[in-house]
């Protein structure tokens, strides 16, 4: 009879470590997309700048033209 309590432990046991196993995996998934939603909008931050100073070049180069 002890040993199938013993069994029984080491079941809840490895179903506990199987459970805590999941929550960490379910945690490092939330943390990765995270950081890949950081970048994508640093990425399109970065976009957003270089069109910005694309045009303002684009306005100097027209405004230089019309001056000469």
């Amino acid at each position: 009879m002890p040993e199938l309590k013993i069994t029984i432990r080491i079941i809840k046991e490895a179903q506990a470590d199987k459970e805590r196993t999941q929550s960490a995996r379910q945690e490092l998934t939330d943390f990765k997309n995270q950081i890949e939603d950081i970048e994508k909008k640093n990425k399109e931050d970065e976009i957003i700048r270089k069109m910005e100073k694309l045009r303002e070049k684009q306005e100097r180069k027209k405004n230089k033209k019309d001056k000469a």
